[in-house]
């Protein structure tokens, strides 16, 4: 569907108007310059999605009216535990995994991670992380909002490991490459990768991760720093798609 896209919390009714909460309206009328007759697709981060018209603009307020109404299939899981980064780096781990189609972002603090949240950092974080996903959403045409977890460590990682594959990014000579680790994995298979801070895991917590079993992959002949190393796990995971 082309056209505009604009989120919607709770999504939209199989038919007739909807009036666009005000945030949405401000954005595609004032900012995007959307005009009546416009196409707009209304999305609700849950694979859903409505073909609609932009039929009214008054004021502060725009009403659109469903034309269609499609629902997808619920992706692979594909889960990134990555370790806090500084600066607006995090930032743009959210916005292009999401572009890329990860389901779940678990932030992680780490034995050598230079960032760190107390708790009322984590709530104001977590929301700004939202509100990029939602944008990023938006750009690339991803229905899937991704789930962004509260900070854990490691060990809290380790302890609620998911079904599927886990792979942990590492330098090891042991480690093998990431491609040749998903070679001959179900199409379907839950995917989970965790990427270290720029000093990388403890031997401890690599420790902890092994005997939870997730196996060391390499990624790249070079040495990544942890964006760069998201984005390159990423785009290699969604080729099995």
């Amino acid at each position: 569907m082309a056209g505009y896209r604009v989120y919607l919390t709770e999504g939209a009714p199989a038919e007739g108007t909807v009036s666009l909460p005000a945030p949405e309206a401000h954005h595609l009328v004032r900012v995007l310059r959307a005009r009546e007759g416009d196409a707009v697709t209304l999305f609700d981060g849950k694979g859903r999605r409505w073909g609609s018209t932009l039929t009214s603009i008054v004021g502060k307020q725009a009403a659109v009216t469903i034309l269609s109404a499609e629902a997808l299939p619920t992706p692979r899981p594909l889960i990134l535990s990555i370790a806090l980064v500084k600066g607006k780096a995090f930032d743009e781990i959210v916005r292009h995994a999401t572009e890329i189609g990860i389901t779940t972002i678990q932030p992680l603090v780490t034995q050598r991670c230079e960032v760190k949240l107390d708790r009322g950092r984590v709530v104001s974080r977590l929301e700004h992380w939202r509100a990029i996903a939602i944008e990023a959403c938006k750009q690339s045409g991803n229905l899937w909002l991704p789930e962004i977890a509260a900070p854990v460590d490691v060990k809290t990682l380790t302890a609620e490991a998911t079904t599927g594959a886990h792979f942990v990014a590492s330098l090891e000579n042991s480690s093998v490459p990431l491609a040749e680790a998903l070679s001959g994995l179900p199409p379907t298979a839950p995917l989970a990768i965790a990427i270290g801070p720029e000093g990388d895991f403890t031997a401890g917590e690599y420790s902890q991760l092994q005997a939870a079993g997730y196996t060391a992959v390499r990624l790249g002949a070079h040495v990544l720093r942890a964006e760069t190393a998201a984005l390159y796990a990423l785009s290699v995971t969604d080729q099995l798609r």
